[in-house]
């Protein structure tokens, strides 16, 4: 992505490059960081760049979906910590990204990342706002 203005040879930016772009809400807890995970990983599917989650090549899917080694990616505890069987755990993770959110679910993700909202049930999000 390049600025909306070229500064002179050697000049600073007075402002990142990426400005706006990225976004990252507290989280109350694991069931609600499994929730942002999947919305990240349907992401292509919504935006219709794909049509299966495990199409789209520069996401974390494979690796939680198929096993796939990525070394970009940190251990995720929550996942890690489904089932242990590494395939069973697979097999639910790409059922789960799958599925289609409620629209309830969709909104309050966006909510959280547009407004800079924390992210977990109505109750804890007013109690740490």
């Amino acid at each position: 992505m390049l600025p909306q203005t070229s500064p002179k040879p050697g000049a600073r930016l007075a402002r990142p490059v990426q400005e706006g772009r990225f976004k990252s809400p507290v989280i109350e807890d694991d069931d609600h960081l499994l929730t942002v995970l999947r919305y990240i990983e349907a992401n292509p599917v919504r935006a219709k760049m794909v049509e299966r989650a495990s199409e789209y090549r520069r996401s974390s899917y494979a690796s939680h979906a198929q096993g796939a080694a990525n070394e970009l990616l940190s251990v995720c505890q929550p996942y890690e910590q489904l089932p242990a069987y590494a395939a069973v755990r697979q097999r639910r993770w790409e059922a789960y990204v799958e599925q289609t959110p409620d629209a309830d679910e969709l909104a309050a993700i966006r909510r959280s990342v547009e407004r800079s909202l924390p992210f977990g049930c109505e109750a804890w999000v007013d109690e740490v706002k």
